[in-house]
């Protein structure tokens, strides 16, 4: 049985021409360098530059499939490693959420990029997941989610830990967010409600001291440490 399509919005890019100043620099990047060598790993744009809650360091990131790990390291290899444009590349393989992970870093154009491949299609992978609750939550709460989510990331909090701790979400924010996947519009209001309501106390979720260490680190992907 083939998956379901993907909702046209995580598919046509060109609403990123009419985005914030972060998302219409991404967008060629996207289009020239990225998108056209990675195509037969039917990537998926992730993270927050699709929803705009980027901030200035935020990066480029892509889910991709890829049921044999090697072939995408070789791809990514030839099309960006061996690419001068490329700066600073690199890669390594784990697990991630129970899935063998093949993680791709480097820059090109001054613009960081992080590419993940797991054999599974990339709109099942968590990257999207997370993705689609979080633009729900967006349009549910409107600006004032917004503004709390980009104000944590600031600090430098990962999208997934922004939200929970926005809304006050306890435990892992990853599983927090996830957790909220199939949750009715019904559902997630009352949530929204009561975190709005805690956000006009300045006891309440803003209240932190200014050298508290961030949330969570902000790569869903983190390198393992070196032995």
């Amino acid at each position: 049985m083939r998956p379901p399509p993907v909702d046209r919005r995580w598919t046509e890019l060109d609403r990123l021409a009419g985005g914030t100043e972060r998302q219409r620099r991404a967008l060629p990047i996207l289009q020239r360098d990225l998108l056209p060598p990675l195509r037969r790993f039917a990537p998926l744009f992730v993270g927050s530059l699709p929803i705009g809650v980027e901030v200035a360091s935020s990066d480029i990131d892509l889910a991709c499939c890829a049921p044999r790990l090697d072939d995408f390291a070789a791809v990514a290899r030839r099309a960006f490693g061996e690419n001068r444009r490329c700066v600073g590349f690199e890669q390594w393989r784990g697990w991630m959420h129970r899935s063998p992970t093949h993680v791709v870093r480097f820059s090109i154009d001054g613009f960081p990029v992080e590419l993940f491949a797991q054999p599974a299609p990339a709109h099942r992978q968590i990257a999207f997941r997370h993705l689609v609750v979080e633009q729900r939550l967006l349009e549910l709460a409107g600006p004032a989610l917004h503004r709390e989510v980009v104000r944590r990331k600031a600090r430098g909090a990962s999208t997934e830990a922004a939200f929970a701790d926005a809304l006050g979400l306890g435990g892992d924010p990853f599983a927090a967010i996830l957790a909220l996947e199939h949750h009715s519009d019904a559902a997630l209001l009352p949530l929204i409600r009561r975190a709005r309501l805690e956000r006009s106390d300045d006891a309440g979720l803003c209240a932190r001291p200014s050298d508290q260490k961030p949330l969570c680190p902000r790569s869903l992907y983190p390198r393992p440490a070196s032995r």
